[in-house]
């Protein structure tokens, strides 16, 4: 009769410790990974929305900067600014090319 040999795949309780102890710091630093990763994330989504905020900021800044320069605004503020309207001008030649106002 043929003798059957068996294999056995029992290890001993060392290495089963070391399998463990390998596989727990694996995940360890997967983990550590994992974290780094979608902390990193959250930063740059939370500065792309401040960037967001401040564009909208400076364009409607900029259009409030262009509605103040407006020649209507001024007309209607000029009360307030001290302004008075030009009643006569004058143009002057120089030997110069450049036309010059006077009051």
């Amino acid at each position: 009769m043929e003798e059957r040999r068996t294999f056995s795949f029992a290890m001993s309780p060392v290495r089963i410790i070391g399998a463990v102890f390998l596989f727990l710091l694996l995940l360890t630093a997967y983990i550590v990974q994992v974290n780094a990763s979608s902390t990193q994330a959250y930063a740059l989504r939370d500065a792309q929305i401040y960037r967001e905020e401040l564009m909208r900021t400076n364009d409607r800044l900029s259009a409030e900067i262009d509605r103040l320069r407006s020649l209507s605004s001024i007309m209607e503020r000029q009360v307030f600014l001290d302004l008075v309207p030009v009643q006569n001008i004058y143009y002057i030649r120089e030997s110069v090319p450049h036309d010059v106002a006077l009051e």
